[in-house]
Protein backbone atom coordinates (compact mmCIF):
# COMPACT_ATOMS: atom_id res chain seq x y z
CA UNK A 1 0.00 0.00 0.00
CA UNK A 2 1.08 3.54 -0.92
CA UNK A 3 2.05 5.81 1.52
CA UNK A 4 -1.26 7.67 0.91
CA UNK A 5 -3.41 4.37 1.20
CA UNK A 6 -1.76 3.92 4.73
CA UNK A 7 -2.36 7.44 5.81
CA UNK A 8 -5.95 7.63 4.32
CA UNK A 9 -6.94 4.31 6.20
CA UNK A 10 -5.17 5.56 9.40
CA UNK A 11 -7.33 8.71 9.28
CA UNK A 12 -10.75 6.88 8.26
CA UNK A 13 -10.58 8.95 4.66
CA UNK A 14 -12.24 8.22 1.45
CA UNK A 15 -11.54 9.37 -1.99
CA UNK A 16 -12.71 12.85 -2.94
CA UNK A 17 -15.27 12.94 -5.60
CA UNK A 18 -16.20 16.60 -4.84
CA UNK A 19 -15.64 19.99 -6.80
CA UNK A 20 -16.51 21.60 -10.06
CA UNK A 21 -14.32 23.56 -12.70
CA UNK A 22 -13.00 26.33 -11.14
CA UNK A 23 -9.93 29.15 -11.22
CA UNK A 24 -7.94 28.18 -14.64
CA UNK A 25 -4.48 29.72 -14.11
CA UNK A 26 -2.12 28.29 -16.87
CA UNK A 27 0.03 25.58 -18.38
CA UNK A 28 3.52 24.16 -18.00
CA UNK A 29 5.62 21.49 -18.63
CA UNK A 30 8.63 19.68 -18.31
CA UNK A 31 10.54 17.41 -20.81
CA UNK A 32 13.49 15.36 -18.67
CA UNK A 33 17.20 14.68 -19.17
CA UNK A 34 15.85 11.05 -21.23
CA UNK A 35 13.74 12.28 -23.56
CA UNK A 36 16.18 15.66 -24.79
CA UNK A 37 19.09 15.95 -26.84
CA UNK A 38 20.89 17.81 -23.61
CA UNK A 39 20.39 15.46 -21.30
CA UNK A 40 19.22 18.19 -19.34
CA UNK A 41 15.29 19.06 -18.26
CA UNK A 42 13.82 21.76 -20.43
CA UNK A 43 10.50 23.56 -19.15
CA UNK A 44 8.26 26.10 -20.15
CA UNK A 45 5.49 27.78 -17.98
CA UNK A 46 2.53 29.87 -19.28
CA UNK A 47 0.24 31.54 -16.64
CA UNK A 48 -2.93 31.81 -18.44
CA UNK A 49 -4.62 34.74 -17.43
CA UNK A 50 -6.17 37.35 -19.03
CA UNK A 51 -3.28 39.73 -20.44
CA UNK A 52 -3.73 42.97 -18.10
CA UNK A 53 -3.36 46.97 -18.87
CA UNK A 54 -0.37 47.02 -16.77
CA UNK A 55 0.75 43.71 -16.04
CA UNK A 56 -0.68 41.24 -13.66
CA UNK A 57 2.50 40.32 -12.62
CA UNK A 58 6.47 41.76 -12.65
CA UNK A 59 9.29 40.03 -13.76
CA UNK A 60 12.67 40.35 -11.75
CA UNK A 61 15.99 38.81 -10.69
CA UNK A 62 17.25 38.24 -7.71
CA UNK A 63 21.05 37.55 -6.61
CA UNK A 64 22.43 37.16 -3.49
CA UNK A 65 25.17 34.89 -1.58
CA UNK A 66 23.35 31.63 -2.05
CA UNK A 67 20.63 32.15 -4.96
CA UNK A 68 20.47 33.48 -8.33
CA UNK A 69 16.76 33.50 -9.91
CA UNK A 70 14.86 35.24 -12.18
CA UNK A 71 11.27 34.83 -12.79
CA UNK A 72 7.62 36.71 -12.21
CA UNK A 73 5.97 37.61 -8.82
CA UNK A 74 3.53 39.94 -7.76
CA UNK A 75 4.30 43.66 -7.37
CA UNK A 76 5.13 44.30 -3.50
CA UNK A 77 6.42 40.58 -2.91
CA UNK A 78 9.76 39.23 -3.28
CA UNK A 79 8.31 35.32 -3.92
CA UNK A 80 9.33 34.02 -7.46
CA UNK A 81 6.00 32.16 -7.99
CA UNK A 82 7.63 30.75 -11.90
CA UNK A 83 11.10 30.96 -12.60
CA UNK A 84 14.51 29.44 -12.79
CA UNK A 85 18.07 29.33 -11.23
CA UNK A 86 21.73 27.82 -12.69
CA UNK A 87 20.22 24.92 -11.23
CA UNK A 88 16.67 24.03 -11.35
CA UNK A 89 13.71 25.39 -13.10
CA UNK A 90 10.15 25.57 -12.31
CA UNK A 91 6.52 26.16 -13.65
CA UNK A 92 3.08 26.88 -11.30
CA UNK A 93 -0.78 26.25 -12.17
CA UNK A 94 -3.63 26.80 -10.19
CA UNK A 95 -4.96 23.71 -7.92
CA UNK A 96 -7.35 25.94 -6.34
CA UNK A 97 -7.62 23.24 -3.33
CA UNK A 98 -9.80 24.48 -0.80
CA UNK A 99 -7.79 25.97 2.50
CA UNK A 100 -10.70 27.50 4.30
CA UNK A 101 -14.00 26.04 6.46
CA UNK A 102 -16.68 27.60 8.08
CA UNK A 103 -17.88 26.43 10.96
CA UNK A 104 -21.61 26.62 13.13
CA UNK A 105 -20.69 28.02 16.46
CA UNK A 106 -23.52 27.19 19.08
CA UNK A 107 -24.45 30.39 20.79
CA UNK A 108 -27.18 32.20 22.59
CA UNK A 109 -28.18 35.75 23.32
CA UNK A 110 -28.15 35.18 27.09
CA UNK A 111 -24.40 34.30 26.42
CA UNK A 112 -23.28 37.56 24.28
CA UNK A 113 -19.49 37.19 22.80
CA UNK A 114 -19.46 33.50 23.81
CA UNK A 115 -20.22 29.61 21.82
CA UNK A 116 -20.58 26.34 23.48
CA UNK A 117 -17.52 24.07 23.30
CA UNK A 118 -17.91 20.73 24.62
CA UNK A 119 -20.71 21.54 26.76
CA UNK A 120 -19.36 24.54 28.34
CA UNK A 121 -19.84 28.28 27.65
CA UNK A 122 -16.30 29.51 26.32
CA UNK A 123 -15.78 33.54 25.81
CA UNK A 124 -14.62 34.67 22.63
CA UNK A 125 -11.62 36.71 22.34
CA UNK A 126 -12.99 40.55 21.37
CA UNK A 127 -10.72 42.89 19.49
CA UNK A 128 -12.37 46.64 19.25
CA UNK A 129 -11.20 47.86 16.07
CA UNK A 130 -11.69 51.70 14.61
CA UNK A 131 -12.11 52.24 11.08
CA UNK A 132 -11.34 55.47 9.73
CA UNK A 133 -13.34 57.38 7.02
CA UNK A 134 -12.48 60.01 5.01
CA UNK A 135 -15.00 62.71 4.83
CA UNK A 136 -17.33 60.70 7.76
CA UNK A 137 -17.27 59.70 11.21
CA UNK A 138 -14.91 56.90 11.91
CA UNK A 139 -16.67 53.16 12.51
CA UNK A 140 -16.19 51.19 15.31
CA UNK A 141 -16.13 47.71 14.65
CA UNK A 142 -15.97 44.43 16.98
CA UNK A 143 -13.94 41.56 15.77
CA UNK A 144 -14.50 38.37 17.58
CA UNK A 145 -12.48 35.19 17.50
CA UNK A 146 -12.67 31.49 18.48
CA UNK A 147 -10.60 28.87 18.54
CA UNK A 148 -12.14 27.81 15.09
CA UNK A 149 -11.42 30.95 13.79
CA UNK A 150 -13.15 34.95 13.66
CA UNK A 151 -16.47 35.10 13.53
CA UNK A 152 -17.62 35.93 9.86
CA UNK A 153 -21.36 35.35 10.15
CA UNK A 154 -22.48 38.94 8.21
CA UNK A 155 -19.79 38.32 5.27
CA UNK A 156 -21.05 34.69 4.67
CA UNK A 157 -24.45 35.40 2.96
CA UNK A 158 -26.24 33.60 5.88
CA UNK A 159 -29.58 33.54 6.61
CA UNK A 160 -31.28 34.85 9.98
CA UNK A 161 -32.44 31.61 11.10
CA UNK A 162 -28.45 29.86 10.44
CA UNK A 163 -26.65 31.03 13.36
CA UNK A 164 -23.11 32.27 13.62
CA UNK A 165 -20.28 30.87 12.08
CA UNK A 166 -16.41 30.84 12.57
CA UNK A 167 -13.95 31.33 9.68
CA UNK A 168 -10.79 28.81 9.70
CA UNK A 169 -8.42 29.85 6.50
CA UNK A 170 -4.58 29.25 5.40
CA UNK A 171 -2.62 31.54 5.97
CA UNK A 172 -4.37 33.47 8.49
CA UNK A 173 -4.64 30.35 10.93
CA UNK A 174 -1.08 29.92 10.88
CA UNK A 175 0.76 32.37 12.97
CA UNK A 176 3.70 31.21 13.50
CA UNK A 177 4.66 30.07 9.46
CA UNK A 178 5.09 32.13 6.14
CA UNK A 179 5.37 31.08 2.50
CA UNK A 180 7.90 32.99 2.17
CA UNK A 181 10.52 30.60 4.04
CA UNK A 182 9.40 27.68 1.08
CA UNK A 183 10.37 29.97 -1.37
CA UNK A 184 14.02 30.80 -0.19
CA UNK A 185 14.27 27.08 -0.03
CA UNK A 186 12.94 26.61 -3.88
CA UNK A 187 15.41 29.52 -5.14
CA UNK A 188 18.64 27.65 -3.19
CA UNK A 189 18.06 24.44 -4.39
CA UNK A 190 20.55 22.60 -6.19
CA UNK A 191 18.38 20.01 -7.69
CA UNK A 192 14.85 18.19 -8.19
CA UNK A 193 15.21 16.61 -5.13
CA UNK A 194 15.97 19.41 -2.98
CA UNK A 195 13.64 21.96 -4.56
CA UNK A 196 10.68 19.38 -3.80
CA UNK A 197 11.88 19.20 -0.22
CA UNK A 198 11.78 23.00 -0.06
CA UNK A 199 8.24 23.43 -1.16
CA UNK A 200 7.30 21.16 1.94
CA UNK A 201 7.19 25.11 3.22
CA UNK A 202 5.00 26.62 0.79
CA UNK A 203 1.48 27.30 2.65
CA UNK A 204 -0.46 29.39 0.50
CA UNK A 205 -2.40 29.13 -2.30
CA UNK A 206 -2.14 26.18 -3.49
CA UNK A 207 -0.36 25.35 -7.17
CA UNK A 208 0.73 22.29 -9.20
CA UNK A 209 3.98 22.80 -9.63
CA UNK A 210 6.14 20.96 -12.37
CA UNK A 211 10.12 21.29 -11.98
CA UNK A 212 13.59 20.11 -13.61
CA UNK A 213 17.06 20.14 -12.91
CA UNK A 214 20.30 20.44 -15.04
CA UNK A 215 21.01 16.41 -14.03
CA UNK A 216 17.70 15.96 -16.41
CA UNK A 217 15.91 15.07 -13.13
CA UNK A 218 12.19 16.10 -13.59
CA UNK A 219 8.88 15.77 -10.60
CA UNK A 220 5.62 17.68 -10.15
CA UNK A 221 3.92 18.21 -6.76
CA UNK A 222 0.67 19.69 -5.39
CA UNK A 223 1.95 22.15 -2.83
CA UNK A 224 0.16 24.04 -0.31
CA UNK A 225 -1.00 23.77 3.02
CA UNK A 226 -3.48 21.08 2.73
CA UNK A 227 -5.92 20.58 5.70
CA UNK A 228 -6.90 16.99 6.98
CA UNK A 229 -10.59 17.88 8.49
CA UNK A 230 -12.25 16.28 10.94
CA UNK A 231 -13.56 12.47 10.84
CA UNK A 232 -16.84 13.51 11.13
CA UNK A 233 -17.02 15.96 8.32
CA UNK A 234 -18.38 13.84 5.46
CA UNK A 235 -18.91 16.47 3.38
CA UNK A 236 -14.87 17.08 2.88
CA UNK A 237 -15.48 21.15 3.67
CA UNK A 238 -18.00 21.57 1.16
CA UNK A 239 -20.74 22.87 3.96
CA UNK A 240 -20.52 24.55 7.84
CA UNK A 241 -19.55 21.94 9.92
CA UNK A 242 -21.15 21.98 13.61
CA UNK A 243 -18.27 23.29 15.80
CA UNK A 244 -19.47 21.39 19.35
CA UNK A 245 -16.39 19.90 20.22
CA UNK A 246 -12.61 20.97 20.01
CA UNK A 247 -12.17 17.75 18.11
CA UNK A 248 -14.51 19.23 15.20
CA UNK A 249 -12.01 21.49 14.05
CA UNK A 250 -9.22 20.55 11.50
CA UNK A 251 -6.79 17.60 13.00
CA UNK A 252 -3.88 18.64 11.17
CA UNK A 253 -2.08 19.70 7.73
CA UNK A 254 -1.20 17.01 5.41
CA UNK A 255 2.31 15.91 5.30
CA UNK A 256 4.46 17.20 2.31
CA UNK A 257 5.30 13.27 0.95
CA UNK A 258 1.56 12.55 0.92
CA UNK A 259 0.69 15.17 -1.13
CA UNK A 260 -0.02 14.06 -5.10
CA UNK A 261 3.47 13.61 -6.35
CA UNK A 262 6.26 11.83 -8.58
CA UNK A 263 9.92 12.88 -9.37
CA UNK A 264 11.16 11.13 -12.67
CA UNK A 265 7.74 9.50 -14.37
CA UNK A 266 8.38 7.05 -16.96
CA UNK A 267 6.72 8.80 -19.65
CA UNK A 268 9.87 10.96 -19.15
CA UNK A 269 7.67 14.85 -19.25
CA UNK A 270 5.31 15.76 -17.08
CA UNK A 271 2.83 18.34 -17.69
CA UNK A 272 -0.11 20.80 -16.08
CA UNK A 273 -3.10 21.96 -17.76
CA UNK A 274 -5.18 22.99 -14.69
CA UNK A 275 -6.48 18.95 -15.30
CA UNK A 276 -7.10 16.40 -12.47
CA UNK A 277 -3.92 16.28 -10.45
CA UNK A 278 -4.41 12.87 -9.70
CA UNK A 279 -6.05 9.67 -10.36
CA UNK A 280 -9.48 8.89 -8.44
CA UNK A 281 -7.58 6.40 -6.71
CA UNK A 282 -6.28 8.67 -4.64
CA UNK A 283 -7.83 8.51 -1.24
CA UNK A 284 -7.59 11.62 0.92
CA UNK A 285 -10.20 14.60 -0.24
CA UNK A 286 -7.82 17.89 -1.09
CA UNK A 287 -10.53 19.43 -2.46
CA UNK A 288 -9.36 20.42 -5.51
CA UNK A 289 -11.37 22.63 -7.82
CA UNK A 290 -9.42 22.49 -11.11
CA UNK A 291 -10.14 19.48 -13.25
CA UNK A 292 -11.66 16.97 -10.90
CA UNK A 293 -13.58 15.14 -14.01
CA UNK A 294 -10.08 14.27 -15.87
CA UNK A 295 -8.82 16.06 -18.72
CA UNK A 296 -9.02 20.07 -19.41
CA UNK A 297 -8.48 20.78 -23.12
CA UNK A 298 -5.17 22.39 -22.89
CA UNK A 299 -4.27 19.29 -20.96
CA UNK A 300 -5.26 17.00 -23.46
CA UNK A 301 -3.67 18.81 -26.33
CA UNK A 302 -0.33 19.04 -24.03
CA UNK A 303 -0.29 14.91 -23.58
CA UNK A 304 -0.77 14.86 -27.73
CA UNK A 305 2.08 16.93 -28.38
CA UNK A 306 4.57 15.26 -25.59
CA UNK A 307 3.69 11.92 -26.65
CA UNK A 308 4.13 12.59 -30.21
CA UNK A 309 8.19 12.25 -30.25
CA UNK A 310 10.32 9.85 -28.76
CA UNK A 311 13.30 12.91 -28.06
CA UNK A 312 13.33 16.81 -27.78
CA UNK A 313 15.79 18.84 -28.54
CA UNK A 314 15.14 22.42 -26.19
CA UNK A 315 13.65 24.52 -29.38
CA UNK A 316 10.91 21.85 -29.82
CA UNK A 317 9.52 21.61 -26.14
CA UNK A 318 9.86 25.43 -26.92
CA UNK A 319 7.27 25.31 -29.92
CA UNK A 320 4.89 23.51 -28.25
CA UNK A 321 3.85 26.73 -26.48
CA UNK A 322 3.03 28.18 -30.28
CA UNK A 323 0.37 25.38 -31.20
CA UNK A 324 -2.79 26.79 -31.96
CA UNK A 325 -4.93 23.57 -32.31
CA UNK A 326 -7.84 23.45 -29.84
CA UNK A 327 -8.62 19.50 -29.97
CA UNK A 328 -12.57 19.84 -28.63
CA UNK A 329 -13.36 21.53 -31.68
CA UNK A 330 -10.88 19.88 -33.78
CA UNK A 331 -12.99 16.42 -33.10
CA UNK A 332 -16.21 17.64 -33.01
CA UNK A 333 -15.56 18.15 -36.77
CA UNK A 334 -14.38 15.22 -37.19
CA UNK A 335 -16.82 13.57 -35.72
CA UNK A 336 -19.29 15.50 -37.57
CA UNK A 337 -17.74 14.40 -41.21
CA UNK A 338 -18.17 10.87 -40.40
CA UNK A 339 -21.44 11.42 -39.36
CA UNK A 340 -21.93 12.99 -43.12
CA UNK A 341 -20.18 10.65 -44.33
CA UNK A 342 -22.27 7.60 -42.98
CA UNK A 343 -25.70 10.11 -43.04
CA UNK A 344 -25.38 12.83 -45.15
CA UNK A 345 -29.13 13.67 -44.56
CA UNK A 346 -28.93 14.14 -40.59
CA UNK A 347 -27.55 17.69 -40.54
CA UNK A 348 -29.50 20.71 -41.09
CA UNK A 349 -28.74 23.39 -43.83
CA UNK A 350 -27.17 25.40 -41.10
CA UNK A 351 -25.02 22.67 -39.89
CA UNK A 352 -23.92 21.09 -43.92
CA UNK A 353 -22.84 24.82 -45.00
CA UNK A 354 -20.77 25.14 -41.57
CA UNK A 355 -19.48 21.44 -41.94
CA UNK A 356 -18.62 22.69 -45.73
CA UNK A 357 -16.40 25.31 -44.51
CA UNK A 358 -15.10 23.44 -41.91
CA UNK A 359 -13.77 20.35 -43.24
CA UNK A 360 -10.89 22.32 -45.40
CA UNK A 361 -10.32 23.53 -42.08
CA UNK A 362 -9.71 20.77 -40.62
CA UNK A 363 -7.50 19.05 -43.71
CA UNK A 364 -5.38 21.91 -43.08
CA UNK A 365 -4.51 20.79 -39.16
CA UNK A 366 -7.21 22.65 -37.23
CA UNK A 367 -5.09 25.67 -36.37
CA UNK A 368 -6.90 28.30 -34.72
CA UNK A 369 -5.08 31.11 -35.71
CA UNK A 370 -7.46 33.57 -37.37
CA UNK A 371 -4.90 33.81 -40.71
CA UNK A 372 -6.56 30.63 -41.09
CA UNK A 373 -9.26 29.52 -43.38
CA UNK A 374 -12.14 29.03 -41.35
CA UNK A 375 -10.65 29.66 -38.00
CA UNK A 376 -13.65 32.38 -37.82
CA UNK A 377 -15.85 29.53 -37.82
CA UNK A 378 -14.46 27.44 -36.19
CA UNK A 379 -13.73 29.64 -33.21
CA UNK A 380 -17.42 29.75 -32.45
CA UNK A 381 -18.48 25.83 -32.62
CA UNK A 382 -20.32 25.98 -29.22
CA UNK A 383 -18.21 23.80 -26.62
CA UNK A 384 -21.10 24.54 -23.58
CA UNK A 385 -21.35 21.31 -22.30
CA UNK A 386 -23.80 21.04 -19.17
CA UNK A 387 -26.76 19.53 -18.65
CA UNK A 388 -28.85 22.38 -19.79
CA UNK A 389 -27.57 21.90 -22.79
CA UNK A 390 -26.96 18.04 -23.53
CA UNK A 391 -27.89 15.31 -22.40
CA UNK A 392 -24.29 13.67 -23.11
CA UNK A 393 -23.68 15.69 -19.80
CA UNK A 394 -25.59 12.89 -17.65
CA UNK A 395 -23.65 10.32 -19.25
CA UNK A 396 -19.92 11.87 -19.13
CA UNK A 397 -19.86 14.59 -16.57
CA UNK A 398 -20.25 18.14 -17.29
CA UNK A 399 -17.92 20.69 -18.07
CA UNK A 400 -14.58 20.85 -20.13
CA UNK A 401 -13.50 17.93 -18.92
CA UNK A 402 -16.85 15.85 -19.34
CA UNK A 403 -16.34 17.31 -23.17
CA UNK A 404 -12.77 15.81 -23.13
CA UNK A 405 -14.09 12.60 -21.92
CA UNK A 406 -16.93 12.43 -24.39
CA UNK A 407 -14.69 13.31 -27.40
CA UNK A 408 -11.74 11.26 -26.69
CA UNK A 409 -13.85 8.22 -26.05
CA UNK A 410 -16.05 8.84 -29.49
CA UNK A 411 -12.94 9.36 -31.46
CA UNK A 412 -11.09 6.28 -30.31
CA UNK A 413 -14.90 4.14 -30.87
CA UNK A 414 -14.14 5.53 -34.54
CA UNK A 415 -10.50 4.72 -34.71
CA UNK A 416 -11.22 1.27 -33.21
CA UNK A 417 -14.18 0.52 -35.70
CA UNK A 418 -14.15 2.86 -38.64
CA UNK A 419 -17.65 1.90 -39.10
CA UNK A 420 -19.18 2.34 -36.18
CA UNK A 421 -21.91 4.69 -35.42
CA UNK A 422 -22.68 7.43 -33.08
CA UNK A 423 -25.61 7.23 -30.77
CA UNK A 424 -28.69 10.07 -30.90
CA UNK A 425 -27.50 12.01 -28.22
CA UNK A 426 -23.94 12.45 -29.82
CA UNK A 427 -25.17 13.40 -33.47
CA UNK A 428 -27.37 15.88 -31.88
CA UNK A 429 -24.59 17.95 -29.90
CA UNK A 430 -22.53 17.86 -32.93
CA UNK A 431 -25.58 19.00 -34.75
CA UNK A 432 -26.34 21.78 -32.06
CA UNK A 433 -22.65 22.74 -32.31
CA UNK A 434 -22.02 23.33 -35.90
CA UNK A 435 -25.55 25.17 -36.43
CA UNK A 436 -25.07 27.39 -34.05
CA UNK A 437 -21.56 28.49 -35.00
CA UNK A 438 -22.81 29.22 -38.56
CA UNK A 439 -26.20 30.94 -37.06
CA UNK A 440 -23.50 33.00 -34.85
CA UNK A 441 -20.98 34.20 -37.53
CA UNK A 442 -23.90 35.19 -39.86
CA UNK A 443 -24.99 37.22 -36.86
CA UNK A 444 -21.57 38.54 -36.34
CA UNK A 445 -19.88 38.91 -40.19
CA UNK A 446 -22.73 38.98 -42.51
CA UNK A 447 -23.84 36.33 -45.26
CA UNK A 448 -20.33 36.29 -47.03
CA UNK A 449 -17.91 32.90 -45.28
CA UNK A 450 -15.60 34.47 -47.75
CA UNK A 451 -15.06 38.21 -45.55
CA UNK A 452 -15.49 36.24 -42.41
CA UNK A 453 -11.74 35.96 -41.30
CA UNK A 454 -11.10 39.30 -42.14
CA UNK A 455 -14.04 40.76 -40.03
CA UNK A 456 -12.70 38.66 -37.13
CA UNK A 457 -9.36 39.56 -37.30
CA UNK A 458 -10.39 43.30 -36.94
CA UNK A 459 -12.79 42.37 -34.16
CA UNK A 460 -10.07 41.16 -32.21
CA UNK A 461 -8.12 45.04 -32.69
CA UNK A 462 -11.65 46.35 -31.40
CA UNK A 463 -11.14 44.84 -27.96
CA UNK A 464 -9.46 46.61 -25.38
CA UNK A 465 -7.84 46.22 -22.38
CA UNK A 466 -8.72 48.34 -19.88
CA UNK A 467 -6.33 50.52 -17.63
CA UNK A 468 -5.89 48.90 -13.77
CA UNK A 469 -9.01 46.61 -14.76
CA UNK A 470 -9.31 44.29 -11.78
CA UNK A 471 -9.63 40.58 -11.62
CA UNK A 472 -12.87 40.77 -10.36
CA UNK A 473 -14.55 42.73 -12.98
CA UNK A 474 -13.96 46.50 -11.10
CA UNK A 475 -13.83 48.89 -14.03
CA UNK A 476 -11.44 50.34 -15.54
CA UNK A 477 -9.95 53.52 -13.23
CA UNK A 478 -9.11 55.78 -16.41
CA UNK A 479 -10.45 55.32 -19.42
CA UNK A 480 -8.31 57.38 -21.54
CA UNK A 481 -5.24 54.87 -20.61
CA UNK A 482 -7.72 51.73 -22.22
CA UNK A 483 -5.67 49.55 -24.98
CA UNK A 484 -7.08 48.66 -28.36
CA UNK A 485 -5.87 45.13 -28.63
CA UNK A 486 -3.28 44.37 -32.09
CA UNK A 487 -4.03 42.36 -34.45
CA UNK A 488 -3.37 38.82 -32.69
CA UNK A 489 -3.31 35.94 -34.30
CA UNK A 490 -4.72 33.17 -31.72
CA UNK A 491 -7.83 34.05 -29.66
CA UNK A 492 -8.72 31.00 -28.45
CA UNK A 493 -8.44 30.07 -24.69
CA UNK A 494 -8.47 26.36 -25.36
CA UNK A 495 -5.44 26.59 -26.74
CA UNK A 496 -2.26 26.40 -25.83
CA UNK A 497 -0.74 29.63 -27.61
CA UNK A 498 -3.43 32.03 -26.99
CA UNK A 499 -2.43 35.07 -26.54
CA UNK A 500 -4.94 36.93 -25.08
CA UNK A 501 -4.10 34.86 -21.90
CA UNK A 502 -0.63 35.27 -22.23
CA UNK A 503 0.53 36.85 -18.86
CA UNK A 504 3.96 35.53 -18.96
CA UNK A 505 5.87 32.99 -20.82
CA UNK A 506 8.94 31.52 -19.86
CA UNK A 507 10.95 28.64 -21.37
CA UNK A 508 14.37 27.30 -19.78
CA UNK A 509 16.48 24.98 -21.14
CA UNK A 510 18.47 23.66 -18.25
CA UNK A 511 21.93 22.93 -19.83
CA UNK A 512 21.97 26.57 -20.34
CA UNK A 513 19.90 28.49 -18.44
CA UNK A 514 21.12 31.72 -19.82
CA UNK A 515 19.38 30.74 -23.36
CA UNK A 516 15.99 31.23 -21.29
CA UNK A 517 13.44 33.48 -22.99
CA UNK A 518 10.67 34.98 -21.57
CA UNK A 519 7.75 37.55 -21.96
CA UNK A 520 5.96 39.92 -19.99
CA UNK A 521 3.02 41.58 -21.93
CA UNK A 522 2.10 44.23 -22.22
CA UNK A 523 5.43 45.93 -20.70
CA UNK A 524 7.01 46.67 -17.01
CA UNK A 525 5.41 49.24 -16.20
CA UNK A 526 2.31 50.60 -15.28
CA UNK A 527 2.87 54.48 -15.37
CA UNK A 528 1.59 55.78 -18.98
CA UNK A 529 4.52 57.39 -20.68
CA UNK A 530 7.15 55.39 -19.40
CA UNK A 531 9.47 53.61 -21.96
CA UNK A 532 9.20 50.51 -20.31
CA UNK A 533 4.97 51.10 -20.30
CA UNK A 534 4.64 49.14 -23.80
CA UNK A 535 7.94 47.55 -23.71
CA UNK A 536 7.05 43.92 -25.02
CA UNK A 537 3.78 44.91 -27.32
CA UNK A 538 5.34 44.06 -30.64
CA UNK A 539 6.89 40.87 -29.61
CA UNK A 540 3.15 39.87 -27.46
CA UNK A 541 1.10 40.88 -30.99
CA UNK A 542 3.63 39.09 -32.78
CA UNK A 543 4.18 35.94 -31.16
CA UNK A 544 7.27 36.08 -30.25
CA UNK A 545 10.01 35.73 -27.18
CA UNK A 546 13.00 37.64 -26.14
CA UNK A 547 16.07 36.38 -24.24
CA UNK A 548 16.08 36.53 -20.34
CA UNK A 549 19.84 35.05 -19.17
CA UNK A 550 20.92 34.63 -15.68
CA UNK A 551 24.21 35.56 -15.53
CA UNK A 552 25.46 39.01 -14.67
CA UNK A 553 27.59 39.25 -17.59
CA UNK A 554 25.09 38.13 -20.54
CA UNK A 555 22.50 40.42 -19.30
CA UNK A 556 24.99 43.28 -19.26
CA UNK A 557 25.71 42.50 -22.64
CA UNK A 558 21.98 43.30 -23.57
CA UNK A 559 21.30 46.30 -21.37
CA UNK A 560 20.13 49.25 -22.96
CA UNK A 561 21.69 51.44 -19.45
CA UNK A 562 23.06 50.34 -16.44
CA UNK A 563 22.04 52.51 -12.66
CA UNK A 564 23.33 51.57 -9.59
CA UNK A 565 21.88 52.19 -6.44
CA UNK A 566 23.32 52.43 -2.97
CA UNK A 567 21.51 51.90 0.65
CA UNK A 568 23.27 53.24 3.72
Amino acid sequence: MPASGRYAADHGLTTDESGDEGPKFSHAWVVGGRKTTTGSAVLVSDPQTPVRNPSLFYEFHLQGKTFNARGIGVPGSPIILIGFTDRVAWGMTALGADQADLFLLETDRAHPDQYRLDGQWKPMTVHQEVIKVKGADAIEYAVRETEFGPVATEFCYARPADGQVALRRVPMCETDRETIVGALGMIRAQNAAEFDAALADWRFPTANVVFGDCDGDIGYRALGALPLRSARDDSHGRRAMPARSASDGWREMLPHEIKPGVMNPASGFLYSGNHRPIESWYPIPIGAMTGTGGDTVRSWRLRERLEAQESFTPEEVRDIHHDMVNPARRDIVRLALHVRDAQPEFFSDDAASALAVLEPWYDAGASMSLDQPGAALALELSTFFRFVSTELAFQYGGGESGLAYFLKTATQRLSDSPTAELTGRERDFLEGSLALAWQSCLDKYGPDPADWQRLARDGVTRRQLGYYESLDNFPALDRAQALNLPPLEDVDGGTIACQTAQSYTQWVPMHDPDLAQSILPIGESERPGDKARLSTWQLWSHGELHPAPLSRAQVEALGVELQTVTFE
